[in-house]
């Protein structure tokens, strides 16, 4: 029996109650108490209020979120996402610990060396980015309104409303007093292992 369907009937809830609680459907608990659906951590961290108990207790099939690999990182800084090429390779990874809404790129080649190097995954937060407060002085992955998505360190500009985004290639123009679409800082950097269920299709 799974640790969710032994502490649900210990509770005294059926699979419609525990559904209506976490406001999804009886045959969503059914599959995820047979094993038809992978009890994630996400899942777990849903279900554990309304059962009284601690997400760990579930038993989830990972014990560390997943953050996906959505694009990489180049030459003149610039990001390029898989989606915008057609490209529908996906990988997911460990996220970086703490972290709940961070996604991922993959640094190509040595244009910000010895900043960042080949390989590297580096995790952004666009829900940080909310506040300009956490980018200042910071390395932040930056949507210019002409459309171009940049990874800058982030200092204000001289004018209201502008940045001044900087490289950390020295053969890179400095980028004086443009306005941003959105931008999200750096919340990790470096290797981290990929997920069990890192796929490709």
């Amino acid at each position: 029996m799974s640790p969710l369907r032994k502490i649900r009937e210990a509770r005294g809830l059926s699979q419609p109650a525990l559904a209506k609680l976490v406001r999804t459907s009886q045959q969503q608990i059914d599959r995820l108490e047979k094993g038809q659906r992978a009890l994630t951590l996400k899942w777990a961290r849903r279900l554990a209020p309304a059962l009284g108990v601690q997400a760990h207790e579930l038993g989830p099939d990972q014990e560390y979120e997943i953050a996906p690999v959505k694009g990489y990182v180049g030459a003149g800084e610039e990001v390029r996402y898989f989606e915008d090429q057609g490209d529908r390779v996906a990988e997911e990874v460990e996220a970086p610990p703490g972290e709940h809404d961070s996604v991922a790129l993959r640094v190509r080649g040595d244009s910000m060396n010895p900043r960042y190097f080949e390989g590297e995954l580096i995790f952004y937060s666009r829900l940080r980015g909310t506040d300009p407060a956490n980018c200042l002085y910071e390395d932040c992955v930056v949507r210019l309104a002409d459309g171009r998505t940049l990874l800058k360190l982030i200092e204000p500009g001289s004018e209201a409303g502008t940045y001044t985004l900087r490289s950390y290639n020295p053969n890179t123009p400095i980028m004086t007093n443009r306005k941003l679409d959105w931008m999200a800082p750096v919340v990790w950097r470096g290797p981290r292992r990929r997920d069990p269920l890192t796929r490709k299709r």
